[in-house]
């Protein structure tokens, strides 16, 4: 959704040296492309191919479509912040509170509501 990709640009813009991204498509894409600038991953992969070009290589990484749909803390390990928006939903968010967020590992949630994004626990 356009929220988690505005979310990877802005990571990657700002010096984090490892972002994952899930390639899900879901229903709930409030922040519209075509207002917004941005279409599907290739904007992501440009800018980190721009920044390893210019000697700062992040790590990209894909994850793998979630076998049930969502991802537990275990299909999440070596990410120490996860960030949940609206495609993955609540759905997500609840198993991850569900299994309890482990010691040194932060989970927010982000939603928007017309053309306001909100992102915090």
């Amino acid at each position: 959704d356009a929220l988690a990709r505005w979310a990877a640009l802005g990571l990657l813009r700002n010096g984090s040296a490892a972002v994952a991204i899930t390639e899900q498509d879901g229903p709930y894409d409030e922040l519209r492309a075509e207002r917004h600038g941005v279409e599907g991953g290739a904007e992501i992969d440009a800018e980190a191919a721009a920044l390893a070009e210019a000697g700062c290589a992040p790590r990209l990484a894909r994850l793998g479509e979630a076998a049930d749909g969502t991802y537990g803390w275990a299909e999440l390990e070596g990410w120490d912040t996860v960030l949940v928006t609206p495609a993955a939903g609540s759905r997500q968010l609840l198993r991850l509170l569900g299994e309890g967020v482990p010691a040194g590992r932060r989970l927010l949630g982000a939603w928007t509501f017309g053309d306001r994004a909100v992102i915090g626990p």
